[in-house]
């Protein structure tokens, strides 16, 4: 059962093991804790029956019995030496009192006390995560787990408990079972949620949507519905439509092509929505520059990145006069044809690239296919089931 829910088929089990050993003739009388604890190895990577298992584990059982000078304690403390790691634990216990015989007999003058029904008992050990408490009570086997609640969820617990004495009972009452291979199935609940959790494959809507495409297919569906929310100016779909086809339309005068990297550079503002759907509507991909950096940064990034045309604002159009440079919030013709041509772009085309600080020091520019961005922006809306009634809060420049 260990080995089914940890999908670990070669560990350890902790065994205390009772070790009065007869090095002086009063010893019987010494009232104290005689308790030896031994490693016992537990392999299942080999397919056999049950009969086959429990002939391995008493044979190693004997054998780790002949070496009980040698416990578990100096075993650990020699792990963690040879490995130079304190990190080494054998967590899972098997307390075995069966041998003891029935306790309720062995207790005659307290039977009154076995009769009782157990409200609350605690076992705690250090390094120990469970404890499996087995002994005879009243002709009865009462098996009890010990565990530590805030590392071992009680639910999962319960499953393993009652799969272990499910087991335990079927082997009690059929021959054949010893013989089949050591096989434990997980309670239907169990199999349900795993099976339901790996449930992964889903239809990819991936493939043929562009970044862009996702917002025009929203203004088609909610043109009069806010779009976007700011000090400066609130827009509908429709509205922000046109601004967008209206910039786009601008551009597509310069001859941009494919791919052309065009800079961004504005304070917060709707602009910076528009700026960006109307460089991919017309077929490039966008370049947000902070317009807080050093101007000599800015020069830099403009000539790695071969910019040409640059996206801002009226009040600092100023800035690159070598560039050809439009400002947004001014740009309001109506001249494009309607429906707006879009130019046709594929999945794997350049949506945009965003400058990081780099390890070195130096900006290190990603570049972010159509693909890539639609792919983490369906995950996210698919994972938060983020809806139309929902809206993006932004912060970053």
């Amino acid at each position: 059962v260990l080995g089914k829910w940890s999908e670990n088929k070669h560990f350890a089990l902790n065994l205390p093991v009772f070790n009065r050993l007869p090095i002086h003739p009063q010893v019987n009388q010494i009232v104290g804790d005689f308790t030896t604890i031994i490693p016992l190895e537990i392999n299942l990577e080999k397919v056999i029956t049950y009969y086959e298992f429990l002939q391995t584990v008493q044979k190693q059982l004997w054998n780790d019995l002949e070496h009980i000078s040698y416990d578990g304690v100096s075993f650990i403390r020699d792990l963690m030496q040879t490995h130079q790691t304190r990190e080494i634990l054998l967590p899972y216990v098997f307390t075995c009192g069966i041998d003891l015989g029935d306790i309720r007999e062995k207790n005659v003058e307290h039977n009154i006390f076995f009769d009782q029904e157990p409200v609350y008992a605690i076992s705690q050990t250090p390094q120990v995560f469970l404890d499996h408490i087995v002994v005879e009570i009243n002709d009865c086997l009462s098996i009890n787990w010990t565990y530590v609640d805030n590392l071992l969820r009680k639910e999962m617990l319960n499953h393993m408990h009652d799969t272990f004495v499910d087991l335990l009972v079927k082997l009690a009452s059929s021959d054949d079972l010893w013989q089949k291979s050591t096989f434990v199935s997980l309670p239907s609940e169990q199999q349900k949620q795993r099976l339901d959790f790996n449930q992964t494959q889903w239809q990819s809507n991936v493939q043929d949507k562009l970044l862009h495409s996702l917002v025009i297919k929203q203004a088609e569906l909610t043109p009069n519905a806010l779009a976007i929310l700011s000090s400066q100016l609130n827009l509908t779909y429709r509205q922000l439509m046109s601004r967008v086809y209206s910039l786009a339309y601008h551009l597509q005068q310069q001859q941009t092509y494919t791919n052309q990297l065009i800079a961004i550079l504005m304070k917060k503002g709707w602009e910076q929505v528009v700026a960006c759907l109307a460089t991919l509507v017309s077929g490039g991909a966008y370049l947000p520059l902070d317009i807080d950096s050093p101007y000599d940064r800015l020069c830099s990034l403009i000539e790695e990145t071969n910019v040409t045309i640059l996206l801002t604002q009226s009040h600092c159009q100023h800035r690159f006069p070598h560039l050809t440079t439009i400002p947004v919030d001014t740009c309001t013709n109506n001249d494009y044809s309607i429906p707006f041509s879009i130019k046709q772009q594929s999945p794997t085309d350049l949506a945009y690239v965003i400058y990081t600080s780099g390890s070195t020091g130096k900006p290190k520019g990603v570049m972010i296919s159509h693909q890539a961005v639609v792919n983490t922006i369906l995950d996210m809306n698919s994972r938060l089931e983020i809806s139309t009634n929902d809206r993006i809060f932004a912060l970053s420049h």
